[in-house]
This record gives C-alpha cells, structure tokens and sequence, in this order.
C-alpha cells in the first residue's frame, strides 16, 4: 500500500513529472507544479480510467498458491528469486503489471515495493496505463520487474525505456519475463512473442548495455505445453463414454513418454532454437 505520509516522493504527475500532494481527506492527489489531479479511491491512486473491456477471470484460486502454477510461472519463480538474491533488502522495488501478484512474496522483505497496474487488482499500489509515461520519479528505483508485461504491451520499446528513466543509474536492475510459446492469452491485450534477438534490439535502443538473456523451459516443456493443451480441447467435445476412456489413455501414454524422453533426450531437450521463453537481467 503507498503511504501518503512517507512515498508521495516516489511518485509524479504523468503530465509535467511534477511533485504530488495528498489533500486531508486522502480523495485525490494534487500536482504542485500543473495543478492536474488524480483521484484515490480506496487509499490507490488512480492516474488513468479503468478500461472497459478488462474483465479478470472469476473463480480463480490464490496468485501465490503454486500449486496451481504452470511450470512457465514456476520457471518465472525460480529465475526472478535467483536474481535478486544479492539485492538488498532496502532497495525499492516497482513491480510494473503486478497483476494478481503471483511473485508478490519475493519483495515481502524490501524496504518498499510498488505494484503498478491498469487494474485494480488486490494489492495493486498505483492504477496507471503502463503503455504511457509511468507516474514515477526518475532515477528512483533499484529493481524493476517486468514478469510477462512486455507481450501485453502494444509499444514495448515506450516502456522499455520508461524503465531505463525509473531506474537509479550506476546499476539499476530491470528484470523482464516473457514467453515465446503460449496461446494466445488475456485478450484482446496480447501483442507480440519475442526472440532473444528481439529483446537485444529494444534493450539497445532503450539504453540498456549490459543485460544477460536467459533461455526458459525447453523443447520436451513445449511438447508438454502442447499436449496438454490439445487433451484438454479435445476433451471439450468428447461426448461417448468409449472416446473419454481413448482420451484418458492417451493422455497417460503421453505422460509416460514424456517423462521417458527427459531422461533419454537431455541433450534434445536444451535444443536453443525451441525454448518457452526467456528471462532477462539488464543494467542502468
């Protein structure tokens, strides 16, 4: 939750960059400097409208419950908690696309997280549209994260180097998470799939030199990935009690081989050219 008491210095006005002041009644937030204002509602900030056609998906279980993580969201887990383990605990971390807060237990410890979304989900400090300027301070923050934003983002090159403005110079860290192979997901906001080459190229151009792009699951999570998803379309239309048994069979069968092939094909299975995706570390 932002503070109005202490982290208004965190924040700015999305038209002059200038500093905000909470009113005594903490209903809305006044730029000093252009006079714009910006309603709170329920102690968030709101600098943009909500749009219309964002409806989240009902009936879901916990974000931070991993059991019910796909093994891409596991694999996201693993990367981002590595790369932060020689961040300090006193850094400022800005979670940009927060979403539902899956990762929301990696920065439990810091001194100060901000989640930043177009929605206000549970947690979400600020509503903003993350495709425009980003109502943060310049050269303020230690870490920003980027976990499967950059696909959802009509003008990832606009944001990468909002990023690159955010972060504190002489070492800032940006971490970004983003899927090669997925189907097609949170409509209509799904715009691009990226290679590593492509990353480089908008990390360059944003300004970021120093970045490490890491390689995410691999060709048998793909085939995975695949065969999963086919059973459970299949199954969607399957209606004689004979077609449901093939299908449960074949599904097993599937797993076996599956599991089979991890322990006969390794060196298949870290084939560079298929991959689920990727994640980054880059450097102010």
């Amino acid at each position: 939750m932002l503070h109005f008491s202490e982290d208004l210095d965190l924040v700015c006005c999305i038209d002059c960059s200038g500093h905000l002041k909470a009113d005594k009644n903490k209903a809305e937030l006044t730029c000093a400097d252009c006079g714009k204002r910006y309603p709170i509602v329920e102690n968030v900030p709101y600098f943009c409208m909500i749009k219309k056609n964002v409806v989240p998906a009902a009936g879901l279980s916990s974000a931070e419950d991993k059991s019910s993580w796909s093994k891409w969201r596991q694999q996201n887990f693993e990367f981002s908690k590595n790369v932060l383990k020689d961040v300090s605990r006193k850094d400022v971390i800005v979670d940009i696309g927060s979403g539902r807060g899956h990762f929301r237990q990696l920065f439990s410890d810091f001194k100060k997280r901000l989640a930043i979304d177009f929605y206000p989900y549970p947690g979400v400090d600020v509503v903003a549209d993350i495709t425009q300027k980003i109502p943060i301070c310049s050269d303020l923050a230690d870490v920003i994260l980027l976990s499967n934003v950059l696909e959802h983002t009509p003008e990832p090159q606009r944001l990468l180097t909002e990023c690159h403005r955010i972060l504190k110079p002489g070492g800032g860290r940006l971490i970004i998470l983003v899927p090669f192979i997925i189907k097609i997901h949170q409509a209509p906001y799904d715009f691009y799939r990226y290679t590593a080459f492509a990353l480089e190229y908008l990390l360059d151009r944003a300004g970021f030199k120093k970045y490490a792009i890491t390689s995410l699951g691999d060709l048998l999570d793909i085939h995975e990935l695949i065969h999963t998803a086919t059973i459970k379309r299949i199954s969607k239309s399957v209606r004689t009690r004979r077609a449901k048994l093939e299908l449960r069979m074949i599904h097993k069968s599937q797993h076996w081989i599956a599991v089979r092939l991890r322990k006969i094909a390794k060196d298949i299975s870290q084939d560079p050219d298929y991959i689920q995706g990727y994640g980054c570390l880059a450097f102010k």
